[in-house]
């Protein structure tokens, strides 16, 4: 998973406001690539490949779910 921050965007920002857009780009970031992965993965013909690609699904599912419970905290909702 690559993530391309538009940097103009993020340097202008500070403190709360910094880690709510942060989080927010990093959830969004996950839902599309746990969206693309396994269609693209489908498209391989290399087996080391597709082997990868299942491997690493359930690791981007965790990280979701870690950038989700990250991104209630900055919200101020998981206080």
């Amino acid at each position: 998973m690559l993530v391309f921050l538009d940097a103009a965007r993020f340097i202008k920002l500070r403190g709360d406001e910094f880690d709510r857009e942060y989080m927010s780009t990093m959830v969004s970031d996950h839902k599309e690539d746990i969206e693309k992965f396994p269609k693209e993965a489908d498209n391989v013909k290399d087996p080391d490949v597709k082997k990868f690609a299942k491997d690493q699904l359930p690791i981007l599912k965790k990280h979701l779910e870690l950038a989700e419970q990250t991104q209630k905290q900055v919200s101020g909702s998981g206080k």
